[in-house]
C-alpha cells in the first residue's frame, strides 16, 4: 500500500506541472496589463516600464514560464504585485478558512444527504420518495451564489438571526455552509438512493430479512456497507470541488480564504496570486482523490488486494 501511495504521489507531479503551464499561458494572453491597473491612469510610460522590469513582465514568454516553473519546483509561487507578500505564505495562512468551510460543508452534506437517500430507497416510488427526489433536483438546479444571496437577505437582513459576512464563531459559517452544500447534498442523496436500490434487491439482503433481523440492522449493517463505494466516490469528488469551488461563496460572505484571495487576484490581474491559487487547489484536489482511493481499500478489502497486485506488476 505504501508503494501505491508513493506511485500516486509521483503521478501528481506531471499533473501539477501541466496545470501550471496551462494557467501561466492563459494569464499571459489574458487582456489587461497588471502594471497599468496597479499604477493607475496617472502613471508615466517610464514608471510603467520600470514596474514591468521589476516584476519581470518585460521578458519573453518562454523565459518567464521557465522561471516560474523553476520557482514552483522550489515551492516558490512568486510575490503578489499589489501586496508585495509571498503568495505561498498567503495561501498557507488562508487555507485553514477554506478547509473549515469545505469540511463543515461536506460533513453537513453527508449527515443529511445519506439518510435522505436511504429513506428514498426504502420507500422507492412512494409519495415521500417522489417529494424528496423533486427537492433534490430543485437543490441541484439552484446556483450557489443565488442561494447565498437569498440566505443573506432572509436570515441576515430581514430576520437578523445570523451574520452576513466575515469570520468568527460557528454562527459565521452556518449560511456559507448551507449555500455551499445544497447542490452536493442533492447529488449524494440521489447517488445513495441509486446504490441502495441495487443492494436492497440483492440475495444476501433478502436472506437477512428472511432470518428475521430488524430492518434497521438489515439496512445499516448489511445493505449500506455494500453500497458505500459509489457514495464515497461522490463524497470525495464533492469535497475536492468544495475546496476549489468556494470562490463564489467566500466572495459573497467575505470570508478571507483562498477563493476570495483568487477573485481579488483576477480582478487586479495579479498573476502570481491567480496562478498560485489554482495550482494549490489542483494539488489539494488530487490529494483528496488519493485519500478517497485509500478509503475504498479500507471499506472493501477486495479493492486493497487489487492495489497490491497492480503495484507488484509495476
Amino acid at each position: 500500500m505504501i508503494r501505491y501511495i508513493g506511485k500516486r504521489l509521483l503521478q501528481m507531479i506531471p499533473i501539477l506541472l501541466t496545470v501550471a503551464i496551462l494557467i501561466f499561458t492563459l494569464m499571459y494572453f489574458v487582456p489587461g496589463d497588471p502594471v497599468e491597473i496597479m499604477l493607475g491612469d496617472t502613471a508615466t510610460p517610464e514608471q510603467i516600464a520600470a514596474a514591468r522590469a521589476k516584476f519581470g513582465l518585460d521578458k519573453p514568454y518562454l523565459i518567464r514560464l521557465w522561471n516560474y516553473l523553476v520557482g514552483i519546483v522550489h515551492l516558490d509561487f512568486g510575490t503578489s504585485y499589489l501586496q508585495g507578500s509571498s503568495v505561498a505564505s498567503e495561501l498557507f495562512l488562508r487555507f485553514p478558512r477554506t478547509l473549515t468551510l469545505a469540511s463543515l460543508s461536506i460533513l453537513f452534506t453527508i449527515v443529511v444527504g445519506i439518510p435522505i437517500g436511504i429513506q428514498c430507497a426504502i420507500h422507492a416510488n412512494k409519495l415521500s420518495d417522489k417529494i424528496w427526489m423533486f427537492l433534490t433536483m430543485l437543490g441541484n438546479s439552484m446556483p450557489g451564489f443565488w442561494l447565498a444571496l437569498l440566505l443573506v437577505i432572509l436570515f441576515s437582513v430581514k430576520l437578523g438571526l445570523l451574520p452576513s459576512n466575515g469570520t468568527g464563531g460557528l454562527e459565521y459559517y452556518i449560511l456559507p455552509v448551507v449555500a455551499n452544500s445544497i447542490g452536493s447534498l442533492a447529488d449524494i442523496a440521489r447517488q445513495t438512493r441509486s446504490s441502495m436500490l441495487e443492494v436492497i434487491r440483492s440475495d444476501y439482503v433478502v436472506t437477512a430479512r428472511a432470518k428475521g433481523l430488524p430492518e434497521k440492522e438489515v439496512i445499516w449493517k448489511h445493505a449500506l456497507p455494500n453500497a458505500l463505494i459509489p457514495i464515497i466516490t461522490v463524497c470525495g469528488s464533492r469535497f475536492g470541488f468544495m475546496l476549489g469551488g468556494t470562490v463564489i461563496i467566500e466572495s459573497v460572505f467575505s470570508i478571507p480564504g483562498i477563493g476570495m484571495y483568487m477573485v481579488n487576484g483576477i480582478n487586479s490581474r495579479d498573476y502570481p496570486v491567480v496562478q498560485g491559487s489554482i495550482i494549490y487547489i489542483a494539488f489539494i484536489f488530487a490529494f483528496i482523490m488519493l485519500i478517497t482511493d485509500l478509503i475504498y481499500a479500507y471499506v472493501d478489502p477486495r479493492i486493497k488486494a487489487q492495489y497490491v497486485k497492480s503495484v507488484k506488476k509495476a
